[in-house]
């Protein structure tokens, strides 16, 4: 989407419309203005209001909607206008804790002050949909031609240490270059106090990027990786190459905690399970839309070795009883280029067990109304069964059935 178009779009002429009728000045910012700068897309609508203060700009923005007043932050809503969500802020004043990086607003700092209160220089570039007027007192449009990644102010930038591991992921995303300065600045911050769900967000995004490499890259040399994820180590180099493999092939997965899952899995393949889990609980990794994220990335940690080209149906369907094939095949087969991914899917899908690992022939309560005797040895029953099931010599309930009351009447064989 180009500038014209960004500044253009309805929902930002209503509110910049609005803002104006009361006497205020709307800017879009940050990323739509960088993206739209680059002829890419962006779905995230940032507009800062300037001469208005949090009460005005909230009846404003109701005179057009229902904005949600969001976060600790004071004059930051969200609002939905013909289907596009708008986040309207003012302009950000003094940092009040750069751990959780909140600020407060300030209806009367001058758009030019506004900017070199940002991080980077190519999110200092603002537009005024309403003059088309381009504001770039930091120099960001050049840095967009260079490709180049600068910080605004050296002495602001830890401001939110967290802007460490956002400097990288632009890296990852844009695929730009850090300036020594920048990488510098981003050694000296302390992550330590970060919360888990702040950096999670920013390395799901690198993790996205086709260009997850240079990310991981500039997170590595300015010790930021290390200092989220220790137990990597030297282990990013591998990791990188692999994440830029991961990002594109789990991209063809349905859900996004499956897509972070295999991205996770990737970048901690080097480290042991207790590494990998310590790493889990620094970034809070739990669930995601009821995916257990936590869960499938530690066991594609501890299974992906195992993978091979030629595995046959009852080594396939043992792996299924413990971790899903589709990501641990992923997460493998972009470790390792030379693993033929459709190949390995095709014999899961043949051996029955692509989707899941095979359904259960039989309930404990079907073995009871057989005739087997309810109590301990039941359960028995039933795993002996399941690895029979597993190994593929019952493949039927009835034969399932049979064998149970073999297990349990040896004497009639």
């Amino acid at each position: 989407m180009s500038i014209k178009k960004a500044l253009a779009l309805p929902p930002v002429q209503a509110v910049a419309l609005s803002v104006a009728a009361a006497g205020g000045r709307a800017w879009l910012v940050g990323g739509a203005v960088r993206d739209a700068l680059l002829g890419r897309s962006n779905k995230d609508i940032d507009l800062e209001v300037h001469g208005l203060d949090g009460d005005v700009l909230g009846r404003v923005l109701g005179g057009l909607g229902r904005p949600k007043a969001v976060g600790r932050s004071f004059g930051v809503f969200k609002i939905t206008l013909a289907g596009l969500e708008l986040d309207v802020a003012l302009p950000r004043g003094d940092s009040q804790s750069g751990v959780r990086g909140e600020v407060s607003g300030d209806p009367h700092l001058s758009i030019e002050d506004a900017c070199f209160r940002r991080d980077l220089s190519i999110n200092a570039i603002a537009a005024d949909p309403l003059t088309g007027e381009i504001c770039d007192p930091t120099g960001g449009r050049a840095d967009l031609v260079a490709r180049r990644l600068r910080a605004v102010d050296d002495r602001r930038f830890g401001d939110d240490p967290a802007r460490a591991l956002r400097v990288a992921r632009f890296a990852a995303v844009l695929n730009f270059a850090v300036t020594p300065e920048l990488l510098d600045l981003c050694a000296q911050q302390d992550l330590g106090a970060v919360p888990g769900e702040r950096l999670l967000p920013e390395l799901e995004k690198l993790l996205a990027s086709p260009t997850a490499s240079n990310g991981l890259r500039v997170a590595a040399e300015s010790g930021v990786l290390q200092a989220i994820l220790p137990a990597i180590g030297e282990g990013w180099e591998s990791a990188a190459a692999g994440a830029d493999r991961a990002a594109v092939r789990a991209g063809g997965l349905e859900g996004a905690g499956r897509r972070l899952a295999v991205r996770l899995a990737v970048l901690l393949a080097s480290t042991t399970p207790s590494e990998a889990e310590a790493g889990l609980d620094r970034l809070r990794v739990y669930s995601t839309g009821g995916y257990k994220v936590r869960d499938v990335t530690l066991a594609c940690v501890a299974a992906q070795a195992e993978v091979h080209g030629d595995m046959g149906p009852t080594a396939l369907r043992e792996l299924a009883e413990s971790v899903p094939l589709v990501e641990l095949f992923t997460v493998a087969a972009s470790l390792r280029p030379t693993l033929d991914l459709g190949a390995l899917r095709a014999s899961a899908r043949e051996a029955g067990v692509e989707d899941g690992p095979l359904p259960a022939l039989v309930q404990g309560r079907d073995l009871v109304k057989a005739g087997v005797p309810p109590g301990p040895a039941l359960g028995r029953v039933l795993a002996q069964i399941r690895a029979a099931q597993v190994q593929g010599t019952v493949t039927t309930r009835q034969e399932a059935v049979a064998l149970a009351g073999r297990l349990c009447c040896p004497e009639e064989r």
